[in-house]
């Protein structure tokens, strides 16, 4: 099955929808790099669990696996910048 890639403005209102304690802003506010999505530290799951930690073994590559799962299956996917920034990509 082919999975559609969501624009980044839909990924954003429905991250903000469905995980309101995760912060996003467009990676032009952080790097100037044009498409991605930034967020990192200080975010949380709804269950108040954080959303992304390089250190848990339960999480996939450092971030929460609902997380993880929701992006992968709309077509984006995360990369580590440094220990707290997370930049969010189209696959």
């Amino acid at each position: 099955m082919m999975k559609i890639a969501f624009t980044r403005s839909v990924l954003i209102k429905g991250m903000n929808k469905k995980f309101p304690g995760v912060w996003t802003r467009e990676s032009e506010f952080f790097n100037g790099s044009k498409g991605a999505i930034w967020t990192g530290e200080g975010s949380f799951m709804p269950n108040e669990d954080e959303a992304f930690n390089h250190y848990r073994r339960d999480f996939e590559m450092g971030i929460h696996p609902e997380l993880y799962e929701y992006l992968n299956a709309r077509g984006w996917h995360c990369e580590w910048h440094d220990g707290g920034t997370i930049l969010i990509y189209k696959n």
